[in-house]
């Protein structure tokens, strides 16, 4: 049952909204249209839609750079599947792929101001991640790896 007064995904979303590319870098303008598209759907608007797109792009860059570069699976089966889930309490996006394991969560955090002085710009795409997103999750399936990155909606945050 919903709260009075809260919006909910609109009847004629379908419950999951499914997403499957190759994963390669050819296809993020794709992705990132996806995910700007289902968040709008969901009633999330302005900078909160662009703070979802930038770490779901992040999330799927992580993937084709360091699950599939140097992987021995064949082209044709690395595959990127992003699936939606949205609602009342805010989105769920799951990635799955079938690259080498990496858990983010395992990540050392990164220290901003030591990084940036340092002069690298690398790695700092799960920090984004972490900031951007208000939960992330990562585990093994039997035939790769899936990350779930959730945003809630918080009423006044939008359009920020």
């Amino acid at each position: 049952m919903e709260p009075s007064g809260k919006r909910s995904r609109p009847s004629e979303v379908p419950d999951v909204l499914r997403l499957v590319v190759p994963g390669t870098v050819d296809y993020l303008d794709r992705i990132r249209d996806f995910v700007g598209s289902a968040a709008g759907v969901y009633g999330f608007e302005g900078a909160t839609v662009d703070e979802i797109v930038l770490a779901l792009d992040e999330a799927v860059a992580n993937v084709v750079e360091h699950a599939y570069e140097g992987s021995d699976l064949p082209e044709d089966q690395r595959t990127l599947e992003l699936l939606i889930e949205g609602g009342v309490q805010g989105m769920r996006f799951s990635l799955r792929d079938h690259g080498i394991p990496f858990d983010p969560g395992a990540a050392v955090p990164v220290d901003l101001d030591t990084h940036l002085a340092s002069g690298n710009q690398d790695g700092l795409g799960i920090h984004m991640i972490r900031q951007l997103m208000d939960r992330m999750v990562w585990r093994r399936l039997p035939d790769g790896n899936e990350l779930i990155l959730e945003k809630d909606r918080i009423p006044g945050r939008e359009g920020r």
